[in-house]
């Protein structure tokens, strides 16, 4: 086994991405007073690079480049170039403010450089980096969950693509989604605003290249990339830099080699899969106890990276389970997949603090808590209101003719039911009461809890019940917030698109539809839970076809329905149905403009343009049409 001087070895190099130091220097000056240094373009170059303090490994603070610059962690455009005696003077103009500022140069013989922004003292910068990766001293969280704006900006050297990429970007605490299209300019800079809700870990895209960060409310982060080779040249800058390039290499770090999805289908023992994972559990603890090492200085990092352990290790296990209820319902010959884990299979929740809301800040978490509120000991107590209307195909109308108060009651029983069986049994697996993130879970739920019912009154009782059972204030607020949205008499049914880039491209897909109620569904090949609402929806389809109020429109996108699989699945399923297959950032746009992360996803387009803010979904669609609309042959 490794020694920890050897393992801390390692880990250093890794997390740096650089072997030994080097110099990058485009144009290296000689002398401080060169007579070649006659025109901009040559000037330009003797200071274009990425400058890091010289007394201070490692921290980047100017990068200078062909048309944009990077300074003290703001975006700058060129304005002008000379040359002063020894010195380069480069006017730039704030990309926010459109402030004038000047910085002045002075390259060295060694290749280093003396710089002056503003007001400040002539400072010593040099490109050279060491194997260090960067540790600010920084306390542990004291507000975590704390709503603001937040900037991610940056250059990526070398540009040589011509689409954007998106974030992303999630509320977990109640899963709704905020996307947000990362514009990048043609010069290669670009400039984002986010709205956040607490810090999170994030991945941006490029190509086929991911890269994590992580940003605060309040923060700005700037990203340095070179866009040539293994994208292994990347910069942060801002008060997050640190813990965005230790993220940045988490990924490789701390991870399960373990093939779960085949392991499941095959009706492998959950004792013995828990097993391999205790197993692999020990080297990634060992790993992180390195990583402490180097990051001792800040106790925040420390928590993130034992968060990061936990969260991987649940998602693996809970993956696990639920992989297996999939193939045990396909397969239900196999009995193999009927075998039950025990409690012990989940105790290693206790392992981790359910009350810690600085779990949500790791990209991790959304997948973790949604294979959390779906595992199986949870599903055996789950409301049957809400099992029967979200989570399978509605069976025929033949059910007891029962008044709509009564159907209410009866869901209100259930769902004040659920708060103390399921609290229960997290209790029992974790050995924590109604924790932070079993009453998430409540909330979570709560937009698809509330369409139960027939009354805005029979609802609210079910907030007020709710509101009695939290006890963190940020979820009592969120919770009256989405009753607000849905129920309020002030509320709008309906809203108006915004205008832009978004909008305009939206409007041109259904354009050819104007007049009608349009349901739009956004979908691909790709995603089961797509091809099982469209199948759905096939005889209601059928039974409105060439309707003159309504129209079904499917939309999906080039990456996600390759062309053969699109075809097939469009021949077999939606034969004469308007679909179209868009560009990969065309979809993303509409992403950001109805504010999804995952599909399906259902939009409802009034007749006047406007969008239905609640939409049925495709289970929800047949009641929806039925009720408003007469059937083809019946008009």
């Amino acid at each position: 086994m490794k020694s920890m001087k050897t393992i801390l070895l390692s880990l250093t190099l890794l997390l740096s991405g650089i072997s030994t130091a080097q110099t990058i220097n485009d144009s290296p000056v000689k002398t401080a007073g060169n007579s070649h240094l006659t025109n901009e373009t040559s000037l330009l170059q003797s200071i274009r690079g990425n400058w890091f303090r010289a007394d201070i490994p490692n921290q980047w603070e100017y990068g200078i480049y062909d048309s944009v610059c990077i300074i003290q962690n703001r975006m700058f455009t060129h304005k002008s170039i000379r040359k002063l005696g020894d010195y380069i003077e480069l006017t730039v103009q704030d990309k926010r403010n459109a402030a004038i500022e000047t910085l002045r140069f002075a390259p060295q013989p060694d290749g280093d450089c003396l710089i002056k922004f503003k007001g400040s003292n002539e400072q010593r910068y040099t490109k050279e980096t060491n194997s260090k990766p960067l540790v600010t001293t920084e306390t542990d969280f004291k507000e975590f969950i704390r709503k603001d704006t937040a900037y991610l900006q940056g250059y990526i050297d070398r540009y040589t693509h011509t689409a954007g990429t998106t974030l992303l970007i999630s509320n977990e605490l109640t899963r709704e989604d905020r996307p947000t299209v990362v514009n990048i300019n043609p010069d290669g800079s670009f400039e984002c605003k986010l709205v956040l809700n607490y810090p999170i870990e994030n991945l941006l895209s490029l190509g086929n290249h991911y890269i994590s960060f992580y940003i605060e409310p309040g923060q700005t982060l700037s990203i340095y990339v070179d866009d040539e080779g293994s994208y292994d040249n990347i910069k942060m800058m801002g008060p997050s830099a640190a813990l965005s390039q230790m993220y940045d290499k988490l990924s490789d770090l701390i991870r399960y080699d373990n093939d779960v999805y085949t392991k499941a289908k095959n009706g492998f023992p959950p004792d013995l899969f828990k097993q391999e994972i205790q197993t692999a559990s020990i080297r990634l603890n060992q790993i992180g106890d390195s990583l402490a090492q180097i990051y001792a200085a800040s106790p925040k990092a420390i928590h993130l990276i034992k968060n990061k352990l936990a969260l991987e290790k649940g998602k693996i296990l809970l993956n696990f389970m639920a992989y297996r209820n999939i193939f045990a319902e396909r397969d239900t010959a196999n009995q193999a997949l009927k075998m039950k884990a025990g409690n012990n299979y989940y105790d290693f929740l206790k392992d981790i603090s359910l009350n810690d809301e600085s779990l949500l800040a790791d990209k991790g978490y959304r997948e973790f808590v949604n294979r959390f509120e779906f595992m199986p000991p949870l599903s055996e107590v789950q409301s049957d209101a809400y099992e029967k209307k979200f989570l399978s195909r509605p069976a025929n109308k033949e059910t007891p003719n029962i008044s709509n108060r009564k159907q209410d009651e009866q869901t209100l029983h259930k769902a004040k039911e659920y708060l103390t069986k399921g609290d229960s049994v997290i209790s029992q697996l974790s050995g924590q009461d109604n924790s932070f993130l079993w009453q998430t879970t409540l909330v979570r739920r709560l937009q698809y809890d509330l369409k139960t019912y027939n009354t805005p009154s029979a609802a609210k009782k079910h907030i007020n019940s709710l509101n009695k059972y939290l006890t963190y204030p940020i979820l009592t607020a969120e919770t009256n917030r989405i009753f607000d949205t849905i129920f309020s008499k002030k509320a709008d049914k309906t809203y108006r698109l915004p205008e832009g880039k978004a909008t305009e491209i939206f409007r041109n897909i259904i354009k050819a539809h104007s007049g009608k109620i349009l349901f739009i569904d956004f979908w691909a090949t790709s995603c089961g839970g797509c091809r099982m609402g469209i199948e759905a929806t096939a005889q209601l389809r059928k039974d409105y076809k060439n309707h003159p109020e309504i129209q079904f429109i499917y939309i999906t996108d080039e990456r996600s329905s390759p062309r053969k699989t699109y075809d097939e699945y469009v021949a077999k399923n939606l034969e004469g149905e308007v679909s179209y297959r868009i560009g990969e950032n065309e979809f993303e746009y509409l992403r950001e403009l109805f504010k999804f992360n995952g599909i399906p996803h259902y939009e409802l387009i009034q007749k006047d343009g406007s969008v239905t803010i609640n939409p049925p979904t495709a289970w929800e669609l047949e009641e929806y049409v039925q009720k408003h609309f007469k059937k083809s042959e019946e008009l």
